[in-house]
């Protein structure tokens, strides 16, 4: 009877203790980042002239497609390497929780606007989240287009 009273208290003991949690993957990385990101793509496309882009970071490379479809001089195409401590190093900064609770917003192409799409490739399953721009880890990764991207 002794032993049963000691091993109840020990169970309500131990269900009453908080276990940490982590927000971000820099507080515990251990316990956060368990997908792993093997690309991230950001797609443009909209506004009269007929803007679209395609901006991918991979393990090893940058590429960058744009055209505008009102102007057939408007073409543009760049890829270039990069090293794979440099993309992991990219891929480990993504708080890929964060951007999975990101909230979609409306289109903005009836407007003459133009929706970006964002596509995080994990193993196995993509996460796509389209004007997301209220969510701080989806504006994170579209300011990663201006580091490779000389813009016009």
């Amino acid at each position: 009877m002794y032993k049963l009273l000691l091993l109840c208290f020990l169970l309500l003991i131990n269900c009453g203790q908080k276990k940490p949690t982590a927000t971000s993957p820099t507080e515990h990385p251990e316990t956060v980042q368990k997908e792993k990101i093997k690309s991230i793509e950001i797609n443009s496309a909209g506004g009269q002239l007929g803007y679209v882009s395609h901006f991918i970071i991979s393990e090893d490379s940058v590429i960058f497609q744009s055209d505008m479809t009102a102007s057939e001089n408007k073409k543009i195409e760049s890829k270039k390497a990069i090293p794979p401590t440099e993309a992991e190093e990219i891929f480990q900064n993504i708080d890929i929780e964060d951007f999975k609770n990101a909230v979609e917003g409306k289109s903005v192409q009836p407007v003459d606007g133009v929706d970006q799409t964002i596509i995080l490739k994990l193993e196995g399953k993509d996460i796509s989240k389209k004007n997301a721009h209220d969510n701080k880890t989806w504006n994170k990764i579209l300011q990663l287009r201006s580091k490779y991207v000389d813009q016009e």
